[in-house]
């Protein structure tokens, strides 16, 4: 009798396990209209190499896909504070899914021909922000063969983060271009270096900031700030 077992298939994924399958969100947040209602939104831009600079099919053509992330934030002050962090942790898994980009005019005028849909919410009781990740390819093949986990901080090449009130006056809060450094600015905090993925700015941009952030943070926890 042959006792010996048989190994996964090499390169198979193996399914989540069942506990970590509890802690992820249970729903789409951001569907909700409690959610769409929030007037503060960031959004990032990312991409493989090269850079995009400007819309059109042909620049383009060298991108194997190009993601969207828009979330709507209840208090975007404290986002910055704490930082911009999420992982695969924070996706509703059911509520994932595959669309025409063909139907959707900003991608269409790209160039791209279908999507895969992410919903993700800060995990905890008191979540202070919920995100749609669009990521767009020209073919189903690329979306197939594409993991969150492609997804990398330094790939964002674009954020800004805009307040709406009233609708439709607006005002940045943040903006952030890879390709134009000097446009770039945090009208909340300025230089205060800022974690996970906010791609601006960073410890190694303003070593001297470091200590800024600290004492925010210490003011905040002692209830000494505003």
């Amino acid at each position: 009798m042959n006792n010996q077992t048989t190994s996964p298939a090499e390169g198979l994924e193996q399914p989540p396990s069942y506990d970590a399958l509890l802690q992820r969100p249970k729903t789409a947040l951001l569907l909700s209209e409690e959610w769409q209602s929030l007037p503060n939104k960031l959004r990032m831009n990312m991409a493989t190499r090269p850079i995009p600079s400007r819309r059109g099919d042909t620049f383009r053509a060298a991108l194997q896909w190009d993601a969207k992330l828009l979330a709507r934030v209840k208090d975007m002050p404290r986002l910055m504070r704490e930082g911009f962090h999420w992982s695969e942790a924070n996706v509703c898994l059911e509520a994932s899914r595959v669309d025409d980009a063909t139907d959707i005019n900003l991608l269409k005028k790209d160039g791209w021909k279908c999507c895969r849909l992410y919903y993700l919410s800060q995990l905890g009781d008191d979540p202070n922000w919920a995100a749609e990740l669009v990521v767009c390819a020209r073919d189903l093949k690329a979306l197939a063969q594409f993991r969150l986990s492609d997804l990398q901080p330094e790939m964002v090449y674009s954020a800004w983060a805009v307040h709406y009130s009233p609708y439709p006056k607006a005002y940045y809060q943040y903006k952030f271009e890879r390709l134009e450094p000097m446009e770039n600015f945090n009208a909340v905090y300025d230089g205060m270096p800022m974690e996970g993925w906010w791609p601006w700015p960073k410890r190694e941009d303003y070593p001297e900031r470091t200590s800024e952030k600290d004492s925010l943070k210490m003011k905040k926890e002692n209830g000494s700030m505003f």
